[in-house]
Formats: C-alpha cells, structure tokens, sequence
C-alpha cells in the first residue's frame, strides 16, 4: 500500500488555524491506513515581553525552554487538535506534531519535509516568498496556507525526485545552523493521555 506523507508547516510564534487539519480529509490528501500526517510547528522567533519579535537564537536557552513548555501543554489543551487526533486515529492515520527550534524557517521546514519523506507538502500563510524555494528542492506536491484560512495548491507532485544542490564539502544537515534543543514530539497517545488526565481532575 502506498504511503503518503502530508507534512504541514507552522510559524510557532503565530496562531494555530485548525481547519487545515479537515481539508488534509476532505481532500484524500490523507484518508486510508498507512497515512501520516505530521505538523512541524517551527519556534524561530519569540515574542518578547517588550511588544517584539526576537529571533531564538538571540535569547537564552530558559526563555526558549519555557517558551516551548508553553508551546506543548498549548496544543495539548487544545480540543479542536484532539478532536483531529480522533478523527485520524479512526481512519488509521498517524497524526504527530513535531516541534523544532532554530532558523532559518524555510531551511529547517526544508529539512523537515526531507526527513518525513514528503509526498505533499503545506507551507505556513507567510511562506509565499518560499514558494519557488521549496519548488527547485524538493519533488513532492505543495500547497501553501493563504491568510483567510484557505489553501491554494502550488504544484502537483512531479514523476521524479529533485537532487538537492548542496556545498561540494559539507552535507545538507551539516549546511544548517545548530537547533538549540532536541525536536519534541506529540502523537495521538499524548491527546489521550491529556485527556484523561482531565477527567480524573474533573
């Protein structure tokens, strides 16, 4: 059976729009055992106490460590997600979401989409610029999140992979700045597990 892998990418430091997870269904994007769908939330930048953005490589490690803590119970509270992680889990769809730190975002999206082995790729709203980036890397089918909430589809997947042009001296991973903390994961058994936490508390 072949499997197909939608990979959607988020803005950390922006708000979660839920809908996209029910347009990945209703499209067949994604709707028959062996499929996965995996959020990569990217957290490249914090908003600061002060009103600004700063990028997290400019801030101590506690600010960012407690910035992702933040991050994590967030989409575990969230009941629109585990409503998601309900409906994927009934149709056998594997649904995770992958936090990552660093940047720059589209390099680490890029990485991301790679490693997941991408058979359709959605980019964050304010990834436009990105569009013929993602095109020349990579062979998957890409759409984008538009600012109403809506996808627009970029391009179909292609019949053949794209090699990925990298320094003569250095491999793509090691052409990426360091992440300052290790990917966090959450998966369907962590919606369950939260919960039933909050049952026993209620």
């Amino acid at each position: 059976m072949e499997e197909n892998n939608v990979v959607l990418i988020l803005d950390a430091s922006k708000e979660l729009h839920t809908r996209v997870f029910s347009w990945v269904i209703d499209c067949g994007l994604a709707f028959k055992p062996a499929n996965n769908v995996t959020l990569v939330s990217i957290l490249h930048q914090i908003h600061t106490p002060m009103g600004y953005y700063c990028n997290v490589q400019g801030v101590s490690r506690r600010i960012v460590a407690e910035e992702i803590e933040r991050k994590m119970e967030e989409y575990l509270q969230n009941d629109e997600l585990a409503q998601i992680a309900k409906l994927y889990e009934s149709n056998e769809v594997a649904f995770k979401i992958k936090l990552v730190t660093g940047s720059p975002l589209k390099e680490l999206a890029l990485k991301a989409a790679i490693n997941l082995k991408a058979t359709w790729l959605i980019l964050d709203r304010q990834m436009k610029k990105d569009e013929e980036f993602f095109q020349q890397k990579l062979s998957c089918g890409i759409s984008r999140l538009k600012r109403n909430n809506r996808i627009i589809h970029i391009r179909a997947p292609l019949d053949h992979p794209i090699e990925i042009p990298c320094g003569s001296h250095e491999t793509f991973d090691e052409s990426l700045p360091e992440q300052t903390f290790d990917d966090l994961c959450l998966t369907i058994d962590d919606f369950k597990k939260s919960n039933n936490n909050a049952g026993v508390q209620h």
